[in-house]
C-alpha cells in the first residue's frame, strides 16, 4: 500500500548528454518523463512537456554538457529547472512556449 504522502517525494525528470537529448525523438522523451515519475500525468502536463522538449531542441544546439530537466515543488511550484554546474541550476517557467522568469540560481 502507497502512504498518501508518497506522491510528494516523486519526481519527473530526463537527463542525459545535450548531444543525446538532440538526437532522441520527443515520444523517448516523454516516455522517460511519464513512466519515470510513477505519478498520474495529465494531458495539460505532457502538452506542456512537448512544448518545453520543442523550446530546449531549438536552443540547445552546440551547447556541450548535460541536460537535467526536471519540475520543481514547494515555494518553486510551477517551475522547471536545468542543472548547468554541481548545484547550480537555470529555473525558469513555460508559457505558451516562451520561457518566463528566467534565473540561474543554487536553491538547494
Amino acid at each position: 500500500m502507497t502512504a498518501p504522502n508518497d506522491n510528494a517525494r516523486q519526481s519527473a525528470f530526463y537527463a542525459s548528454p545535450i548531444p543525446q537529448f538532440l538526437d532522441t525523438d520527443e515520444a523517448t522523451v516523454l516516455g522517460h518523463l511519464a513512466g519515470g515519475s510513477g505519478l498520474t500525468i495529465d494531458g495539460a502536463q505532457t502538452e506542456a512537456w512537448k512544448e518545453q522538449v520543442r523550446v530546449l531542441k531549438r536552443t540547445l544546439p552546440g551547447v556541450d554538457g548535460s541536460l537535467f530537466l526536471h519540475a520543481l515543488r514547494g515555494d518553486r511550484d510551477g517551475q522547471h529547472a536545468v542543472a548547468v554546474h554541481d548545484q547550480w541550476r537555470i529555473c525558469f517557467r513555460f508559457v505558451d512556449g516562451d520561457a518566463y522568469d528566467v534565473d540561474f540560481c543554487d536553491y538547494h
